[in-house]
Parts: C-alpha cells; sequence; structure tokens
C-alpha cells in the first residue's frame, strides 16, 4: 500500500499531466470527469487512484453525455481492483457512451483488441471482498480476439461484480462472453449483481454471446433482475448467456427474475440461455431459480429455444416460455435434482 506522501506525489505528477491535456476536467477530485478518449480516461483513474487508499472506496463519475471513443490501436483500461471498491458511474444515468471502437473485424482503422477485455481485463486475487460497480454506461462496439468483448474477469478471490442500468450492445469476442466474462477459479465466494440492464447484439464465437460465467471450484452467485437480452448469439451453446465449467466443489446459484429473451440464438443448445452443473457430485448443488421471466422467437440449432439445462435443480415460478422449447436433462446418477413448477 502506498504511503500518504507517496499518494501526494504521484497525484501532483498526475495533475501536472492533465493539466496539459487538451479536454474538460479530468481530475475526479474536482467533480465529475469528461473524457473523450481512452488515455483521458486512464489519466482520470490513475489521479483517483494515486488520491484514493485501495482501502476506501473509490469513486469515478462520468458528467452527463460524456462519450468516449477508443481508438484503432488503443490498450484497454487498468484498474486497481486489489482494493475495497471501485465504482465507475454515469452523472445522469444512460446517458453516458464508451465506443470501443470497432466498425467491423477487416475494416480499415478498426479495432480489435487481441487479448481478453476491450475495455477492461481484472485478475483479482484478493482474500478480502474486493467490488467493481458500473452504472448507467452504455458499451458499443468493443471486439477481442479471446474472452469477454468488453470486460474480462479472472477470479481467485472474493470478488463481487455489480452492474446497475448498464447497456452492452454489438460487441464480440472471438472466444467466449461477447460482452462479459466471467471464470472463478477459487473456493471462495463470487457474487455478480445485474439490474436494469440491456445485452443486445452480442456475439460469441464460442460460448455466451451476452455473458460467459465459468467456475471450476467457485461459490458462484448470480443474481438478475429485470435484464433483458436480445438478438445475441454464440456460435455453441448459450445465445443470451451461459453458465457453466464443471463444479467440482461448492455450488452455482442462479437467480433471474422479471427478465426479456428475445430473439437469441445459439449454433448448438440454449438459445436464450445455457446451464451446465457438468462434474455433479453430493459435494456440489447448482440452482437455478426462475419468476417472472419472458422467453420469445430464441432460436437453437438443436435443444432448447428457451434454455438448455444439465443436472441443475431448477425452480420455475410464473414464466412466459411462448412458444420456445425448453431443455432438461438429470442424469441417473444426479438423485438429488428436480425441477419445481408452481
Amino acid at each position: 500500500m502506498k504511503s500518504n506522501t507517496g499518494r501526494f506525489l504521484l497525484y501532483s505528477l498526475l495533475l501536472s499531466y492533465i493539466e496539459h491535456i487538451n479536454a474538460g476536467n479530468l481530475d475526479p477530485l474536482k467533480g465529475c470527469v469528461d473524457p473523450e478518449t481512452r488515455t483521458e480516461l486512464q489519466a482520470s483513474i490513475d489521479a483517483l487512484q494515486a488520491a484514493i487508499p485501495s482501502t476506501n472506496t473509490r469513486i469515478l463519475t462520468l458528467c452527463k453525455d460524456t462519450k468516449i471513443k477508443f481508438s484503432e490501436h488503443d490498450d484497454r483500461n487498468y484498474i486497481d481492483i486489489d482494493g475495497k471498491e471501485f465504482v465507475l458511474r454515469c452523472d445522469s444515468i444512460e446517458t453516458c457512451i464508451i465506443d470501443g471502437g470497432n466498425t467491423g473485424r477487416h475494416a480499415k482503422g478498426s479495432r480489435e483488441f487481441v487479448g481478453d477485455g476491450g475495455f477492461l481485463s481484472l485478475n483479482p486475487l484478493v482474500k478480502n471482498r474486493s467490488t467493481l460497480h458500473i452504472e448507467g454506461i452504455k458499451f458499443t462496439n468493443f471486439g477481442v480476439a479471446y474472452n469477454g468483448g468488453v470486460i474480462s474477469i479472472f477470479t481467485k478471490g472474493v470478488f463481487n461484480l455489480y452492474l446497475y442500468k448498464c447497456r452492452f450492445t454489438s460487441n464480440y469476442a472471438m472466444f467466449s462472453g461477447g460482452a462479459i466474462f466471467y471464470h472463478g477459479d477459487t473456493d471462495v465466494n463470487t457474487e455478480t449483481m445485474i439490474k436494469n440492464c440491456v445485452f443486445k447484439d452480442n456475439t460469441a464465437h464460442l460460448y455466451g454471446g451476452g455473458i460467459s460465467f465459468r467456475s471450476r471450484r467457485a461459490q458462484m452467485y448470480i443474481k438478475m433482475r429485470d435484464t433483458d437480452f436480445y438478438g445475441n448469439y454464440a456460435k455453441k451453446n448459450g445465445g443470451g448467456f451461459i453458465v457453466g465449467g464443471a463444479t467440482k466443489e461448492q455450488y452455482k446459484v442462479l437467480h433471474m427474475q422479471d427478465c426479456n429473451l428475445k430473439g437469441n440464438k445459439v449454433g448448438l443448445n440454449g438459445g436464450g440461455f445455457f446451464a451446465s452443473c457438468s462434474k455433479y457430485s453430493f459435494s456440489t448443488a447448482c440452482i437455478i431459480y426462475m419468476k417472472g421471466n419472458k422467453f420469445d422467437r430464441n432460436i437453437a440449432s438443436q435443444n432448447g429455444e428457451a434454455y438448455f439445462s444439465y443436472n441443475n435443480n431448477i425452480k420455475l415460478d410464473d414464466n412466459d416460455f411462448n412458444e420456445d422449447s425448453v431443455y432438461e436433462h438429470n442424469s441417473a446418477n444426479n438423485r438429488q435434482a428436480y425441477v419445481v413448477y408452481y
């Protein structure tokens, strides 16, 4: 942890750099910031992290109608996530746009990031809780050569991801997670809360057109509410999103309420979503709660237009599947698995 003197000196140096950038306010201690480029946004992030110790919550507020555009050879952004909490928010909900600069895979001047997470990649290793909170921002036109078009997370620590009133549109990953890729590999708890968000027209060339959640030993808890998945596509499984990975220990829980999954498409299974508890044992529990969700015109080339479920305990309450099919498989060895329709 940097000393107070060290942070002050670093903050002073960053302010000197910021003053020479031809932009609006980039100093987060003076109020909301209005960067226009990836470099300016990173300058504001660095200034905030230099001024505020990691033991405190760091809040970076983008001014109303801020529009940030990435250029062809831009790196992704970097955040010190091994602190208590980092909040990235828009001062006026849903008026801030971060454009990844991708205009097509082979278009001249188009940006495709060679790596994971076109906007942000996180590798939290903390033993105490660490949280990334993003609120009221639209992410569009991000493309990556690997996982997580916009955000990629590989966690071995106690990590929480909170998204509120965000939009992820027209992003892609050449592997998994057209907008978000989340890999949990720890025996401690990870939690994802997504509320009032939209995932639209995102593409993954493997799994999870909108989001790919993958866990091995993770105690993974995912809650989505009032969140919509429209027109997302995955070449393999999980058109809207996928919750997968070998669950060798602990549990995975998906709680989904009042969400809409419409017009998503998949090359194999689970047009709306795909969920698997593939390595079942009596020490694991994979549970899906669904209430008040609507599925319509999702497409799966093989099984499960609405969803594909493998070895999960499912509780369903007042969901509308219209004419979308569902697919549920419970192996003979999985005697605890059940499906309940209220």
